[in-house]
């Protein structure tokens, strides 16, 4: 398997079109604006392809006419390395399902400015059979529909552990000003808008206590999903303007705000159930975290491991047999672990809580048909 499994792991002969929408913010404000990037199309011997580049160096697209999809990642040299992935059964059925279809595999394209020529192969078996496709057109991908209009943040938000937070924003710059129950100025988080997400750092006004913190604005709701806060506070909400503001810190109060202990790292060994099927054995030890997948025939698959902070893990997996690889963030919360960034083999989502299968295999099977 190869590296950009992580959007779906494999492929057949193919090339599929996927638009990749970003979010932009707007003074003090949430909306959305996707990038747009031009698409080629080609005749081939497997029906029309169409491929577009998704983000960097990776490309996806559709062939056989749009029923079947590629996934992969071209170089400097127009190299395409990729897999591809029919759903018609048509193909050899391979052991175990990628992306929910057991008929995928491996596909090495050499484009040039006239077309492409290269070699496609079933499963896990080397690519062998002959692919060739002439150029037809680079076109823009047409503009959307206008988007919605985006909701603003400016004003008084309520914590979820108490405290008032009055937001400011301008462009891309946001800052929050927390306030005790008691209206006394308790914080200041500074930070950076991309899209609806919000990363930077926050200092108490009194002790000196400071940290990092990664804030997601879904649902009318901002969360913390990364780092910590002063006061732990997980949460906020709209609420209304407090009546009874102070406009400087009281830090000779007898009783300050208490500095809140760091999160301890999640404890989540055992084993869990893949979204896109598999079985995943966790052990951990303090910060250090390894995850085991297996497929459901029970053979060893794919490894993460990673460094827990709170409730998220950061780290790599690679796979045991063909050498793919990427990176990884995954959250824990409400039960479930979740991939909230990078990628992931058979492009696993989440996993819940499993018992453990009775047809572990020790090793893997590279040599699988």
């Amino acid at each position: 398997m190869l590296p950009w499994m992580n959007r779906r792991v494999c492929a057949t002969t193919s090339a599929s079109i996927a638009l990749i929408a970003g979010t932009t913010w707007g003074s003090a404000s949430l909306a959305n604006s996707p990038e747009y990037r031009p698409y080629e199309e080609y005749s081939s011997n497997f029906g029309k392809v169409v491929i577009t580049k998704t983000s960097g160096s990776d490309y996806s697209g559709t062939y056989l006419n749009g029923a079947a999809s590629l996934y992969g990642r071209r170089n400097n040299n127009n190299k395409f390395t990729g897999q591809w992935i029919r759903r018609d059964n048509a193909s050899q059925r391979c052991d175990y399902p990628v992306d929910g279809s057991y008929n995928w595999g491996n596909v090495i394209l050499q484009f040039t400015a006239d077309g492409f020529s290269g070699m496609y192969g079933n499963c896990n078996n080397p690519p062998s059979n002959t692919w060739s496709g002439q150029k037809l057109t680079i076109q823009p991908l047409p503009l959307p529909s206008p988007q919605p209009q985006p909701t603003r943040l400016d004003g008084w938000w309520r914590g979820d552990r108490g405290g008032y937070y009055s937001i400011q924003s301008s462009g891309s710059s946001f800052q929050m000003k927390g306030f005790t129950d008691a209206g006394l100025p308790l914080t200041l988080y500074e930070g950076t808008i991309s899209g609806n997400q919000i990363s930077g750092r926050w200092s108490n006004f009194c002790g000196g206590a400071s940290g990092s913190a990664t804030l997601l604005y879904q649902n009318g709701i901002i969360r913390r999903v990364g780092g910590n806060f002063s006061l732990m506070t997980n949460s906020w909400s709209p609420s209304s303007r407090p009546a009874n503001l102070q406009a400087q810190p009281n830090c000779n109060s007898s009783s300050p705000p208490p500095q809140q202990p760091q999160p301890q790292p999640t404890r989540l060994d055992g084993w869990w159930r893949g979204d896109r099927g598999g079985y995943y054995s966790i052990q951990s030890s303090g910060s250090s975290f390894q995850m085991k997948g297996f497929t459901d025939a029970g053979l060893p698959l794919t490894l993460y491991e990673g460094t827990i902070s709170g409730n998220q893990i950061s780290g790599r997996w690679s796979n045991f047999c063909g050498g793919a690889s990427g990176s990884a963030t995954l959250l824990y919360q409400n039960g479930i672990i979740r991939r909230v960034g990078g990628n992931f083999s058979l492009m696993t989502n989440s996993w819940s809580p499993s018992s453990r299968p009775a047809n572990l295999q020790a090793q893997p099977n590279c040599r699988a048909n």
